[in-house]
């Protein structure tokens, strides 16, 4: 009778470490899949705030105002974006280096964009 029981109780035993590992590991994958999906977000919102900020100086370029160098901070779902702008005239063209840097999770994470802009000409009918 003792054999047969420490037989069982080995069985349960391995079963509840097996189930033990298994809980571990998938909540592992869970939360690394959050943090993945937290990075990505925070990248892909920088993007739209890159893309937004080099159409509103390009339209202003339009009317008649350069872009300017200097730093802001936009804060947009519970995060602040710091956009570092440096801009260099090229004969007719503005070069706009876009650098934002954000945090997410306590990690510093930065993307940097660049575009040439010119000022369009208007034709006369």
């Amino acid at each position: 009778m003792r054999n047969d029981a420490a037989g069982w109780v080995l069985m349960e035993a391995v079963l509840l470490t097996f189930i033990v590992l298994t809980v571990a590991a998938a909540i592992g994958i869970f939360m690394r899949t959050a943090l993945v999906q937290e990075h990505a977000a925070a990248r892909m919102e920088a993007a739209f705030l890159a893309r937004e900020q080099l159409s509103v100086w390009e339209a202003a370029l339009d009317q008649g105002q350069p872009p300017r160098s200097g730093v802001t901070e936009v804060r947009t779902n519970n995060r602040t974006y710091q956009i570092e702008t440096s801009v260099t005239r090229a004969e007719i063209f503005y070069d706009v280096h876009l650098r934002l840097s954000w945090q997410v999770l306590g990690r510093e994470e930065d993307v940097e964009y660049v575009r040439r802009l010119r000022q369009h000409g208007r034709t006369n009918p």
